[in-house]
């Protein structure tokens, strides 16, 4: 039986949000190994972790990735600025070279019972499966026809991206629109309570926790805080209790 799942209008997680979570919770669990891994293949996980962290949301016409970032101030106005311009090139290939076709085959495959909508395809397990697959295709395919060699570069890229990705699913499970990980074959869905008003602070109390275990991690083996083979241990633990606290303060459950 195919099931549909409805979005809903009960609040999202914005796409700054969406970063942040995503970006700190990447540089946490790397923090341990970022001396020793080089600088390059850092910039280039992070960055598919940023990107990933919005693409699901190519299925919504006001998403981050369809328009980039705005306001802010020095630096951060300067960086919003460049997002603008890059973004949308992104989000556009996403959503029309990915996101309708998948979205017309699984139409066609159902008769019609699965039709494209918001915290649908997108929003699934599967969905950020096919599209990091099916972005990764068209990078490779990209590369090849300028004769660049760059596979393990495009793989440490889109093992960023599938992790933003899925990441932004977990975030977006705190929510009370929620996220139906086996769509479309079933349903149920994870929801929660955020946000529960325009007050709520707790996604930027989360990313503080994250952002503050990830800089007490990158220096905990230098300055011998904790025993260097210690602390990658120290990092995942610390990742997990913070995403556990964040999935337990906003109420997730299974529904639907």
């Amino acid at each position: 039986m195919i099931f549909t799942c409805a979005s809903g209008k009960h609040g999202n997680v914005r796409g700054d949000h969406h970063v942040l979570i995503g970006v700190l919770s990447a540089v946490l669990l790397l923090a341990p190994v970022i001396p020793g891994i080089g600088a390059s293949w850092v910039v280039l996980a992070i960055a598919g972790v940023f990107v990933g962290s919005l693409a699901p949301d190519a299925d919504a016409a006001d998403a981050a990735i369809m328009s980039g970032f705005s306001g802010g101030r020095g630096t951060l106005r300067q960086f919003a600025r460049h997002t603008v311009i890059v973004l949308p090139l992104i989000g556009y290939v996403i959503r029309y070279g990915i996101y309708y076709p998948l979205s017309a085959l699984l139409w066609v495959c159902t008769f019609g019972a699965v039709r494209p909508a918001h915290r649908g395809f997108m929003h699934s397990l599967s969905g950020i499966a096919l599209t990091t697959a099916v972005f990764f295709a068209y990078a490779g395919a990209a590369l090849a026809f300028f004769e660049i060699n760059a596979l393990p570069s495009l793989l440490v890229f889109g093992g960023g991206f599938f992790s933003g990705s899925l990441l932004h699913l977990l975030a977006d499970s705190c929510t009370r629109s929620g996220v139906c990980w086996g769509f479309p074959l079933s349903g149920r869905r994870l929801a929660g309570t955020f946000p529960s008003g325009q007050n709520d602070r707790r996604a930027d109390i989360f990313a503080g926790l994250l952002g503050g275990g990830a800089v007490l991690f990158l220096v905990a083996g230098p300055l011998g805080i904790l025993e260097p083979g210690a602390v990658p241990a120290g990092a995942l633990l610390y990742c997990a209790a913070c995403w556990a606290l964040f999935l337990y303060d906003t109420g997730v459950h299974l529904s639907g």
